[in-house]
């Protein structure tokens, strides 16, 4: 927070351009490294380098020493400690990222928290987080109405960054605690969104060398603001210590890609309100829908339907059942859950779409989905997969009971 408000009161609004140095971009974020660690981190290795020599120096020593008698060289644990080094060799170099991303607060909140380990997995589908495996040890703190994304969980994760760069090396996992929510600023009265990744040594979860994982650590720190209408500022700082002989270089890898996960928060909002709008259109009576079918015409634009040279030039929306010409349809790859015997499977499925349904999930108020989502008594009931048959017979049965009063037609809900 300190470093923020000293970027918020300096004149350009960038950190101290003498200690952190810009690495890599990523569309309006950018991410900064700190050079002062970079050259400790050198400086102790170069040290480590001078130490090893003495190490074999004493080793010889020793191995005279056993050879003309006792006493008469010192033994290599008086003259270094070995895991001395090895702790100075541990120091991670620490990053900020800061930028702007296109999207509103509430959607870019709503992206990055999960309350389930179901729709932490939709999230990694959508986001491409380069997560192998998952687990809530515990869920701590719940939303509530006046914050719909506070949440406080006890989480471990398998990432493969590592592997992903290199197959040789192993994957790592974290046990870590994860806070998000929004506050509003006593200075300003802005609401500040925040995320926070801090890892624990939880006494009964142990390193799990026999499945060739190595324990990592990380320590995140991701705060958003409102900057304007379509704009959220962030600013974060964070480390990824990958464990192990991991070159410098290869952690740094792992914190920008912990940074670039923020720039797909955004994209998860809207594909999971979309997922949110298929539900709603299945269960309950779409009102943003067309007041009537008319299959020669675009629902949407009004332009006639119609086959050109025997090819199809018109979709079925799959939400609200409308039928659109080509110019008014947007097909997108949606993520669901299937259940399996003993868990559950995350698949892919390309579904058919009309713009005005896209228009109406991309304008929906996040927070009031994120709340419509943890009422659900079966919150995964959101993301299984309704085909297109199905879906209209429960719109039929369940939206549209049309009755016949005295030669008038009247829709009336069950």
């Amino acid at each position: 927070m300190v470093d923020y408000e000293h970027v918020l009161v300096s004149k350009s609004g960038l950190p101290n351009a003498t200690r952190w140095k810009p690495v890599t971009r990523k569309y309006n974020v950018i991410v900064y490294q700190d050079q002062l660690a970079i050259e400790e981190i050198k400086r102790q290795k170069r040290k480590t380098k001078s130490l090893g020599d003495i190490l074999d120096m004493t080793r010889v020593g020793d191995l005279l020493s056993r050879s003309v008698g006792p006493g008469t060289l010192r033994s290599a644990a008086t003259v270094c400690n070995r895991d001395t080094v090895v702790s100075e060799l541990n120091k991670t170099p620490t990053m900020i990222w800061m930028g702007t991303i296109e999207c509103e607060l509430d959607d870019l909140m709503y992206g990055l928290g999960s309350q389930s380990d179901e729709v932490t997995r939709i999230n990694s589908s959508y986001s491409g987080n380069n997560m192998q495996d998952f687990a809530t040890l515990a869920l701590l703190e719940k939303a509530t109405p006046s914050d719909s994304f506070h949440s406080l969980q006890l989480k471990w994760e398998v990432n493969s960054t590592l592997t992903k760069a290199k197959p040789l090396w192993r994957s790592c996992d974290f046990v870590y605690l994860e806070a998000t929510g929004v506050i509003v600023s006593r200075s300003t009265g802005q609401r500040i969104g925040y995320q926070i990744l801090h890892s624990l040594d939880v006494r009964g979860i142990t390193d799990l060398p026999r499945h060739k994982l190595t324990r990592g650590r990380l320590k995140v720190y991701q705060l958003f603001r409102q900057k304007s209408k379509g704009t959220v500022e962030v600013f974060a700082k964070g480390m990824v210590d990958l464990a192990g002989d991991i070159p410098v270089t290869m952690v740094s890898y792992a914190t920008i890609e912990a940074a670039n996960w923020v720039n797909t928060a955004a994209e998860c909002a809207r594909k999971r309100k979309l997922n949110w709008l298929l539900f709603t259109a299945a269960t309950k009576c779409p009102t943003y829908a067309a007041t009537g079918h008319n299959d020669s015409c675009c629902s949407v634009c009004a332009r006639k339907l119609r086959n050109a040279f025997g090819q199809k030039t018109f979709f079925d929306c799959h939400i609200c059942t409308e039928r659109v010409c080509y110019r008014c349809h947007v097909r997108q790859e949606l993520s669901f859950i299937t259940p399996d015997k003993t868990s559950f499977v995350v698949n892919r499925k390309s579904i058919d779409l009309c713009t005005r349904c896209v228009h109406t999930a991309t304008q929906t108020n996040a927070q009031r989905v994120a709340l419509e989502e943890r009422a659900l008594g079966d919150p995964v009931s959101m993301y299984k997969y309704i085909s297109r048959e199905k879906h209209l017979l429960l719109e039929t049965a369940t939206c549209f009971d049309v009755k016949n009063y005295g030669g008038r037609r009247k829709e009336s809900n069950p």
